[in-house]
């Protein structure tokens, strides 16, 4: 048999996507001949220090762990026995919008430890 790597695939999401959401979902198109796929997802360019990894994934799309707004990159990675495509494209840039402001900890509730946690930044007088 012929040695082939997974063929080339690209990020279903608009590149620079918002997602109303504290749970955002990265999705993509299928890859050719991948058995897996691994997501990274980071606050850095790079792709250094994740916010967020996944591996031997078999669907292509993942939800990511809660969070809060901000900026962020995301990377995947199809993957069979003959190697590794990287997503074309590069890393995913997109921007978490949180619907709920008063959310202090980005768990998509309103519970009494986002009330302490405004409690504590208002006695100590924001900057």
């Amino acid at each position: 048999g012929v040695a082939t790597l997974p063929g080339e695939f690209i990020f279903a999401t608009e590149q620079r996507a918002v997602f109303e959401t504290t749970t955002p979902v990265i999705d993509w198109f299928d890859s050719s001949l991948a058995a897996t796929y691994d997501v990274v997802v980071s606050r850095n360019s790079d792709l250094s220090a994740p916010f967020f990894t996944a591996t031997g994934l078999t669907e292509t799309e993942v939800a990511l762990a809660p969070t809060n707004s901000g900026k962020f990159f995301a990377s995947v990675e199809a993957i069979n026995g003959e190697g590794v495509t990287v997503i074309s494209g590069g890393p995913l840039e997109f921007f978490i919008v949180n619907p709920c402001n008063a959310d202090f900890d980005g768990d998509g509730a309103l519970t009494i430890f986002d009330f302490l946690a405004f409690q504590n930044a208002f006695d100590i007088g924001c900057p």
